[in-house]
């Protein structure tokens, strides 16, 4: 059984935990980094909380998590998209990305993602899903010469969806 569950601020040390997990096992995915991480306080876990961030749960453990916030009205970005090794390839990025983006145009937003360009089996799953390229694109991180293309989901019927959590 899979579940997708909206976490609250009271839930850092799980968020905490899965994301030092993405991390460690995902570096090039992500903006951030592990050390970076590791050196978050509780109230930076919980700031971070604020943002819609999910976790999609099989038997009740997590296997994977995201993220979306707004950076600026209108614009929602999704981030901190991450699946475990062993069970990618089974739609749950789909099922965590329908959440979101029922969040997103519930609010009327515009929702973009950035995916490294070395990482051409998320970048074929965020297509798959809908998204299409830009045009632009940004290093990873500050320091990086890793690049991330900007995809963007242009306006579609809104998945149907429950929440949990």
């Amino acid at each position: 059984m899979v579940d997708v569950r909206r976490l609250s601020p009271d839930d850092w040390p799980r968020w905490r935990d899965l994301r030092l997990t993405a991390l460690a096992d995902s570096p090039d995915a992500f903006g951030s980094t592990l050390e970076r991480e590791r050196a978050f306080t509780e109230a930076d876990w919980r700031q971070r909380l604020a943002n819609p961030t999910l976790v999609v749960e099989h038997g009740g453990q997590p296997i994977g998590c995201a993220a979306v916030f707004e950076p600026e009205p209108g614009l929602a970005t999704v981030v901190a998209m991450w699946v475990e090794r062993d069970h990618r390839g089974h739609g749950h990025s789909r099922v965590l990305l329908d959440h979101l983006v029922v969040w997103a145009r519930e609010r009327d937003d515009r929702i973009v993602l950035g995916v490294n360009r070395a990482n051409p089996i998320a970048r074929a799953a965020y297509v798959a899903y809908g998204f299409v390229p830009t045009g632009e694109a940004h290093p990873l991180r500050d320091g990086s010469a890793q690049l991330c293309d900007v995809l963007e989901l242009p306006q579609q019927r809104m998945p149907q969806v429950s929440w949990r959590g």
